[in-house]
């Protein structure tokens, strides 16, 4: 009911008109984004993915995520907007372990055999926001806007697969049933398990008017606050402290 009550609010807000500056219809300074983002995380994150990455091959799959929201111009320049985005990750992690087998009969006819097990461990997380932001123009670039974004928890998704591959018996393992973990989060429950429910950073915008109506628009946002309430690093809670993104998008400005 909290969040119902901040969207219905910032909606008023978006859709208002102060007859006093303007008699211009409502859709005047109106707009509705559309984008694909790129997640970036903190140094702790980035250092615990060096650690995998010594003990074995590491990648980090590119994993853009579609958002949209709608943007008021206010009188005075500044943008309000209202959004909703997907932050996250998809890493694959894979790694060797030998097994010495001792298959001796007798003193006679001795032999050790190795067995090479090739595991493969793929991890992602899919965590939904939605997210206000209140930007002003600078005066040195035109188009150009910094601001502050906050935004509210909706759900996620945490999602881990395990599978090896047996070199010596040519057997290849991967039951969903057995190794994959997958957990859904709602508010309540994310903060359950230790996370906060809100977060806060900077933002910046820049518009190239293709036209009147349409511009693209690049975005990053630097996020400032850490999602554990205990201060865990992300070793202990399998996530970042913090996410960034850049995002890619066009804007549709209605009643220019």
């Amino acid at each position: 009911m909290r969040i119902i009550s901040v969207i219905t609010l910032l909606m008023s807000v978006l859709f208002s008109q102060n007859k006093d500056v303007t008699k211009l219809s409502a859709t005047k300074g109106l707009s509705l984004m559309f984008g694909i983002n790129q997640s970036f995380y903190d140094n702790d994150w980035n250092d615990l993915m060096k650690d995998f990455n010594q003990n074995g091959d590491l990648k980090k799959e590119v994993s853009p995520s579609l958002n949209f929201g709608i943007i008021k111009e206010l009188p005075q320049g500044e943008i309000l907007g209202l959004k909703y985005i997907t932050n996250g990750f998809n890493i694959e992690n894979s790694y060797q372990d030998t097994i010495y087998q001792d298959t001796t009969i007798s003193e006679i006819d001795t032999s050790i055999i190795s067995n090479t097990i090739n595991y493969k461990n793929n991890s992602n997380l899919k965590l939904r926001n939605l997210k206000f932001f209140l930007i002003s123009p600078t005066p040195i670039i035109k188009n150009l806007y910094f601001g502050f974004e906050s935004g509210l928890f909706l759900n996620a998704n945490r999602k881990n697969t395990i599978s090896f591959e047996d070199t010596l018996l040519a057997i290849s393992f991967e039951d969903t049933l057995l190794t994959t973990l997958e957990k859904d989060y709602n508010r309540n429950e994310w903060q359950d398990d230790g996370f906060i429910s809100w977060e806060i950073g900077m933002i910046f915008q820049y518009y190239y008017n293709i036209n009147k109506n349409i511009a693209l628009l690049l975005e990053g946002y630097y996020g400032l606050t850490d999602y554990s309430e205990k201060g865990e690093k992300p070793k202990e809670t399998g996530i970042p402290n913090s996410m960034h993104y850049i995002n890619f998008g066009v804007n549709y400005r209605f009643g220019s």
